[in-house]
């Protein structure tokens, strides 16, 4: 695993950015040793030596290496061969179902909160205001603590579709 280059296109002199605290608490661990102890660059380049060539193999396909996992996700043909489009479309309608149940509880919950903080604030809340849902929007906090939610698995979901793509690389 030597390091001699004969290409002089500037690559002995890329940088990276870790943003990853496991990571750099891993470096300054190694870093701790004598043979690293004055040297990042060697620490970085075994570092390299040892994980690329199991990486190249692994994003590949190429080899399933004791537990590493392979980094294009492989798509079990035979579940989605047994799945149907009729049991697809059952599926399909019953998380529907569930979704509607779900949105009309949050309503409803929202309506009996907002007419008990009116209540608390010393007013009175008619029946006609529960059955027009003019009470139905979500708490000011907690519809910012669904929206902070949204955004995090919004980007996870990114962040998975870009990865099954291909599109992983370092930071």
């Amino acid at each position: 695993m030597g390091r001699a280059s004969t290409i002089t296109d500037r690559r002995a002199r890329r940088y990276i950015r870790i943003i990853d605290e496991l990571k750099w608490e891993y470096i300054d661990r190694i870093m701790q040793r004598g043979e690293y102890r004055k040297s990042f660059n060697k620490v970085i380049n075994d570092a390299l030596d040892y994980g690329l060539p199991q990486l190249l193999k692994v994003a590949y396909g190429e080899i399933e290496e004791e537990g590493l996992p392979i980094t294009q996700p492989q798509v079990n043909t035979q579940i989605v061969n047994l799945i149907d489009e009729e049991i697809a479309t059952e599926i399909i309608d019953l998380l529907e179902e569930v979704l509607l149940n779900a949105g009309l509880t949050k309503s409803m919950a929202a309506s009996l909160f907002n007419e008990r903080v009116k209540e608390l604030g010393g007013n009175s809340v008619k029946p006609e205001v529960f059955e027009n849902g003019e009470l139905r929007d979500t708490p000011p906090y907690l519809a910012q603590h669904e929206k902070m939610v949204m955004d995090r698995i919004t980007k996870s979901r990114l962040s998975r579709q870009s990865y099954s793509k291909g599109e992983g690389g370092v930071q």
